[in-house]
């Protein structure tokens, strides 16, 4: 009975875990051009710098605010995030997804940011700039 108690607490927290992460809607952004070290008011974008830190293996942390240092710990779901490899230590970056604050081990509790995506500061910026400079030639022409 036991057994199949702790199966079912199992899988309805694995369902949960499944269905909060496929809620999370990315917000279109492609027309917006960004500073640095900016965010939205709730974290679903997040500006700053992309850093390497070597803590309990491989981990990266976005810092969105260098004067007080304030920092997320980066995650992708439930599993410490991995920048695919055209992103380096200290690339300024736009992220997208959202604030989860959970404890991985004893030596790394506090905010962390789950990513749903990921760019280049200066390339989502040109694109943006591009997009936007489309837009208003299409508007002229009318």
């Amino acid at each position: 009975m036991k057994q199949l108690l702790f199966k079912s607490l199992f899988l309805l927290c694995l369902i949960f875990s499944l269905t909060s992460y496929a809620y999370i809607r990315l917000e279109n952004i492609s027309h917006t051009e960004f500073e640095p070290y900016t965010h939205a008011e709730d974290f679903r974008w997040i500006t700053g710098k992309l850093k390497y830190l070597g803590v309990e293996g491989p981990t990266w942390s976005i810092i969105y605010d260098p004067e007080h240092n304030n920092k997320f710990l980066l995650l992708r779901g439930e599993y410490i995030f991995q920048p695919p490899e055209n992103f380096k230590d200290d690339e300024m970056v736009v992220l997208q997804g959202r604030v989860k604050h959970m404890e991985m081990s004893s030596f790394m509790s506090g905010d962390y940011y789950e990513v749903l995506n990921i760019e280049s500061l200066d390339e989502h910026n040109a694109k943006a700039k591009q997009e936007l400079e489309e837009i208003n030639k299409g508007k002229k022409k009318k």
